[in-house]
């Protein structure tokens, strides 16, 4: 009892304090309290916009919202400047952390030289990295391509990179290590299904650097570039979304997997709808196909598809046509990341015409437009409301279709396990150059038919080369560009965060859970990068994200929600998460758009087509245009545009009008009735615009052939007739029917045109021609006539006789002629120009002493025509005539020469004609001439000729001295001859060189002839013969024939003809002095042993 009673007494004192504990308890609470409120007090603002209200403002009223944040900018009370300067000070904390992350970006733009490496498949390098090599060297890089492509890589110097090494051996020590930080930009070119890993491991994407980037986005070739993908991602499309089931689009079916759905639905639809069929085999190259089942033929072909892999497509119903054909678009898309989504469309583009149905709607050749012209057409045809809406429906159509991608690529990688899922699409490394193939209806509403993930980029030289490559080059240079200027815009940024940010956090800085987004290191990096490229667009335009895009919102919280479950990574934030946000700055960004008193819906309409810079079409073409693609003058369009054909059929056949700039006077005057006409130009008229109008509404007036060009086209006037054909065709069906013919026929004066005979004994000057001013390639020396030092002619050929014989073939010299006056080029006498060297002379070799010469020799010949021409010179100057003549661009040999003493053999390199990847090489080409020309002495009775105008490189004498090695072949006799003058017109299908260009051929002449010595070549100088007589080519585009054969008219020869025709022997002729000129260098250095000693 005691004992509790002591333990209760002595428990008292606690129950006492119990009051003490509780008020403890209570200050601790208090001050804890306080601290938080504190806290909050002091904590930065919730909104990172100073002026923000606590609601978001919705998508609709976005625009309205950002007027309303402006306006109040000025009515701040001092209230409201003490919360602002809290709210700067984080801001500028943003601000910081935008210029740390730039930091490193910019560096690497701006250094002055980066480097290029390529990897990929030979096929698609050799085609494709020539184009980017251009566009390369415009924005300093290095281009370090496979060793292999040195070796058929043409007129390109060898580039030296990286401290002395070479381009190729740096590709060669970098591809062994894949995460080597040396290079900034990979360019993998490969249809390797594959798809990166032909070029990089998908894990190494992880270990690049942020300063590389490579022009592939893993995933978008499972998706989009194959063309099963992409039938297979836009059918996925109509079962995920609403709003894509009510787009429009050709149904698709994969086969064999859907033949029995193809089936059904065909059957439905029955002859109301077209197919065709499209093989997804890469060895398949028949091409597409129109498919009807209800044939036995179609049956068939639907059968094979149990063995071979194809889709089939339905085809767009009333297509678009442009004089009766129907036509395709090829656009460039370039994707610089696809979560989230940016994506830029090019203005330029290709526009194919195609034949009907019931020739598969295959491309006609020769007949290919720029997108601008189609504009052209469009605008002058259907108005401007028309091209506003197409483009509108363009952007629309293409920018929901990347949209779609970007949701199945993220979502895919969980339900297929593969690795390239939201990893491979956060790449902001990767970027991807896009071809997306599309038709058009009646309506003008675009279809999408294919996408290529490796757009053709090869340079063209055939018929419609002159605006593919020109529209190609456009393309490639504005991507580069896009991606490598340097653009500080950290500021830009971190003021638009600051006016738009509306619960908005920033990782590190203010990121709090009431936040509804909060921007991590990535996304900030993201905002950066496309705020940079929207300041460097050049001829591309914005898809994605553009103030238009709150259209696309349904669309994306559609997709996002289907496939919601299906993310790996909730905390990565692609398009659907940071919609919202580029929304809001896309508005800041283009506020100026809020002055110009736009609804809501008036912006949404313009802004897809503002990039285009529509009043050109309308008006005169812009400079752009005129610089990449020569667009056809005004004077075309509107006499296209306000033309009055005819509906009778009686006019078919007529041409309504002939127009040519600068204007001709036609002989006999123009009537539709008469069909051939003559014209006359002087000397100095290098170029004539040509182009013509049928009568009848149906057909077209084409140049050359019945599928030449329809449009303006330059034509290059040689010395001498240049024949021009214009067809007459109807356009009404599939393939073009010439129902007449017209021809005209220019004369181009030769500049020895009316000259009198030269007298020696009338007053004269000794003048010379080193250079014409109107191509001064030296630019050092004076052009156009100058006075030499001898009084008069007579005294300058006694001059040169006394000289000694060269002992080179390219000793410098100039053209010497007698003038009345060297200031007055008028009064020269042209026919007594001669080629006169400084110190020696080049003797002329009587027939006898050629013949001995070249008795028991044997000349191969390999080069392009100029070098044909030289060859048909000397076998007509050893023969007395020349009886055998082609135009050969294949191998030919010649027997019958110097009485069976000697053979002539000639192998034509390069065939411009063909793709690059085509191209017989030139080791091949040279090997094939030696087997023929077989059997062959290893000493100097076996003689090589190698030349051409501009493409003859050093490393095409590496490999001809490696092919003569291989063959036993070192002891014969080698001749190089220079380059020459040509190229130097700007003519439709052949590429043009500038000033500029030619002057860079002089050093490059040099550097050639400097090589061919060191290995004992003779050195025939061509350049500087003919670039100063530049303007006397003869027939030809290239402007660069200095010879022509043409048959000799022998009235003795054709009475015995005639009286035995089995005898008749046909004889021609090598006209072209200054083809003679250089011919006979050749020939004085061939047989300098039979040069008369004095």
């Amino acid at each position: 009892m005691n004992r509790k009673y002591n333990s209760t007494v002595r428990s008292r004192p606690f129950f006492r304090c119990r009051p003490f504990r509780d008020l403890l308890l209570l200050i601790v609470s208090f001050a804890s309290v306080s601290c938080y409120l504190c806290y909050l007090l002091w904590a930065p603002p919730v909104y990172l916009s100073p002026n923000a209200g606590p609601q978001l403002p919705s998508l609709e009223n976005v625009g309205n919202a950002l007027q309303r944040n402006i306006l109040s900018q000025k009515k701040k009370t001092v209230n409201v400047n003490t919360s602002e300067s809290k709210s700067s000070r984080e801001m500028s904390k943003l601000e910081k952390l935008l210029l740390e992350i730039e930091k490193m970006t910019l560096e690497v733009l701006q250094v002055k030289q980066k480097i290029a490496i390529v990897r990929g498949q030979r096929s698609v390098i050799a085609r494709d990295l020539p184009l980017y090599e251009k566009a390369l060297q415009i924005t300093n890089f290095l281009v370090a391509p496979p060793i292999w492509y040195e070796g058929i890589k043409e007129n390109v110097n060898k580039t030296v990179c990286c401290s002395g090494r070479s381009a190729s051996n740096y590709y060669q020590e970098e591809s062994k290590n894949p995460r080597t930080l040396g290079w900034q930009l990979l360019l993998c070119m490969t249809f390797s299904v594959k798809d990166l890993t032909h070029c990089l491991d998908r894990r190494d994407i992880e270990q690049l650097s942020q300063t590389q980037k490579i022009n592939r986005i893993p995933g978008i070739r499972g998706r989009l570039w194959k063309k099963e993908a992409f039938c297979s991602t836009i059918m996925k499309g109509k079962q995920l979304s609403a709003t894509l089931r009510k787009q429009p689009v050709p149904l698709c079916f994969s086969l064999p997997e859907q033949r029995h759905q193809f089936q059904e639905v065909a059957h439905a639809f029955g002859t109301s709808a077209q197919w065709i069929l499209k093989s997804v085999s890469s060895v398949e190259k028949s091409g597409p196909k129109l498919l009807d089942i209800f044939t036995l033929e179609g049956q068939q072909e639907l059968l094979n598809t149990e063995r071979r892999r194809a889709i089939v497509q339905q085809v767009v119903p009333n297509q678009l046509k442009v004089f009766g054909q129907p036509i395709s678009l090829r656009l460039y898309v370039l994707v610089t990341s696809l979560s989230p989504l940016r994506a830029y469309l090019h203005s330029e583009g290709l526009v194919y015409h195609r034949y009907g149905s019931s020739r598969s709607f295959r491309k006609i050749s020769g007949r290919l437009w720029s997108l601008s012209q189609f504009w052209y057409f469009v605008a002058r045809n259907h108005g401007m409301q028309t091209v506003k809406l197409t483009l509108n429906n363009l952007h629309d159509a293409i920018t929901k279709t990347l949209l779609l991608t970007d949701v199945l690529i993220a979502s895919s990688s969980t339900t297929s396990g593969q690795t390239d899922g939201l990893n491979s699409i956060r790449c902001r490394q990767c970027f991807q150059l896009m071809g997306f193939d599309v038709i058009m209806n009646g309506s003008f509403y675009p279809f999408i038919t294919e996408i290529n993930g490796q757009p053709n980029l090869q340079e063209s030289r055939n018929q419609e080369g002159w605006v593919a490559s020109r529209v190609k080059n456009a393309v490639v240079t504005d991507t580069i560009k896009i991606l490598f200027t340097p653009h500080s815009v950290a500021k830009d940024v971190s003021e638009a965060l600051e006016e738009v940010g509306e619960e908005i956090g920033v990782m590190g800085l203010n990121c709090l859970i009431s936040h509804e987004v909060c921007l991590n290191r990535q996304d900030l990096q993201i905002l950066l990068d496309g705020r940079r490229e929207t300041l460097n667009l050049r001829g591309f335009q914005q898809l994605y994200p553009t103030v238009e895009a709150q259209s696309q919102a349904d669309l994306i919280h559609e997709l996002d929600g289907a496939l919601l479950d299906q993310k790996i990574d909730l905390s990565r934030h692609g398009t659907a998460d940071l919609h919202d946000i580029l929304l809001r700055l896309e508005f800041y960004y283009n506020r100026h758009l809020l002055d110009q008193e736009f609804s809501d819906d008036e912006v949404k309409r313009s802004e897809a087509w503002r990039g285009m810079n529509l009043s050109s079409l309308m008006n005169q073409p812009s400079e752009q245009h005129e610089s990449h693609l020569q667009e056809s003058p005004d004077t075309y369009m509107d006499q296209f545009t306000s033309r009055k054909c005819s509906s009778d059929p009686i006019t078919m056949p007529y041409i309504g009008q002939i127009t040519t700039s600068p204007p001709l006077t036609l002989t006999p005057s123009f009537s539709s009735l008469v069909s051939d006409y003559i014209a006359n130009v002087s000397y100095d008229q290098l170029l004539l615009r040509v182009w013509a109008f049928g009568q009848n509404c149906q057909t077209e007036v084409r140049i050359d052939d019945k599928y030449g060009p329809s449009r303006p086209t330059n034509y290059t006037l040689g010395v001498g007739p240049n024949k021009l054909s214009f067809f007459v065709v109807d356009t009404s069906h599939t393939e073009p029917w010439v129902v007449n013919t017209y021809t005209l026929l220019v004369y181009r004066l030769s500049v020895t045109h009316e000259e009198p005979p030269f007298s020696p004994d009338l007053p004269h000057q000794v003048c010379s021609l080193k250079q014409e001013c109107d191509l001064q390639v030296f630019s050092n020396e004076p052009c156009g006539i100058q006075k030499e030092h001898q009084a008069d002619w007579i005294t300058q050929m006694k001059i040169t006789a006394a000289l000694p014989a060269c002992d080179v073939g390219d000793a410098p010299g100039r053209w010497v002629l007698p003038c009345g006056s060297c200031s007055n080029r008028h009064s020269c006498f042209w026919q007594e120009a001669i080629w006169n060297p400084y110190r020696c002379r080049h003797p002329l070799l009587s027939r006898d002493l050629l013949s001995q010469c070249l008795a028991k020799k044997k000349l191969l010949f390999i080069g392009d025509s100029t070098n044909r021409g030289m060859m048909h010179y000397v076998m007509e100057r050893v023969n007395g005539t020349l009886t055998e003549w082609d135009k050969t661009h294949d191998i030919r040999v010649y027997n019958n020469l110097n009485n069976g003493q000697t053979t002539v053999s000639f192998a034509y390199y390069p065939q411009f004609w063909l793709p690059t990847n085509q191209r017989p090489v030139f080791d091949k080409t040279l090997y094939q001439l030696l087997q023929r020309s077989k059997p062959l002495k290893n000493n100097t009775d076996t003689i090589l000729i190698v030349g051409g105008v501009h493409w003859l490189a050093t490393q095409h004498l590496h490999m001809l001295m490696r092919a003569l090695r291989g063959e036993r072949l070192q002891g014969i006799r080698l001749v190089m001859k220079t380059l020459g003058a040509g190229f130097h017109q700007p003519v439709d299908e052949i590429h043009s060189l500038t000033t500029t260009e030619h002057q860079k051929l002089v050093y490059h002449n040099l550097g050639l002839a400097d090589f061919a010595k060191h290995y004992n070549f003779e050195v025939i100088d061509t350049f500087n013969v003919t670039v100063a007589r530049y303007k006397d080519f003869l027939q030809g585009k290239c402007a660069c024939h200095f010879h022509k054969v043409v048959e000799v008219n022998d009235s003795t020869r054709e009475i015995r003809a005639w009286r035995n025709p089995t005898k008749k022997k046909i004889r021609y002729h090598v006209e072209g002095t200054i083809n003679a000129i250089y011919s006979e260098i050749l020939i004085s250095r061939l047989c300098s042993n039979f040069i008369p000693k004095r």
